[in-house]
């Protein structure tokens, strides 16, 4: 059984989304652009989506690599790190856009969540509103490489700006 208070309190040492070091400040789109009355929604793509997505992956991996993370923890019995890896993996494979993966990857999150929990209604939500998550998702993270310079996923990598003529 998940003990609440614990459960919250290790997931949200990840955190709804990878801050930046040294306090700056990111620019990043409004996620209430994108999604229109649906707050169930709107609470679990706070959660689900990285600011910095691509230093995300380089921190945390690749999603096999954290699903397999997360089938040894639950075949430990620690439920509570299975889940926080499962959905690691799941919110880089919805940065990457790859919807079955996400789906099969916030399932087995559900299958180590307790029914009822906070995390239970955002696996819930997004796994009923799959293709609208997605879809959300994508203009979230193009939007975001728009305003950070940084390419979004599909998208090709932009080149560095070279500093112009010298001399």
């Amino acid at each position: 059984m998940l003990h609440s208070a614990e459960d919250r309190a290790r997931a949200e040492s990840t955190g709804p989304a990878v801050k930046p070091e040294g306090g700056q400040t990111l620019p990043s789109p409004s996620l209430e652009s994108f999604i229109k009355d649906d707050p169930a929604l709107l609470e679990a793509m706070e959660f689900f989506l990285l600011l910095r997505p691509e230093d995300s992956t380089l921190e945390l991996g690749e999603p096999g690599s954290l699903k397999v993370r997360g089938d040894e923890a639950r075949a430990a019995g620690d439920d509570v790190t299975a889940r926080i890896l499962y959905e690691s993996a799941a919110k880089i494979a919805l940065y990457r856009q790859r919807k079955d993966e996400f789906r099969d990857l916030l399932a087995l999150a559900g299958e180590v969540t307790a029914p009822g929990d906070r995390f239970d209604g955002f696996h819930r939500t997004l796994l009923r509103e799959l293709d609208e998550a997605v879809r959300v998702a994508g203009e979230f993270y193009r939007e975001l490489g728009r305003l950070s310079g940084v390419a979004g996923p599909g998208e090709p990598e932009r080149p560095e700006r070279s500093p112009g003529p010298t001399g």
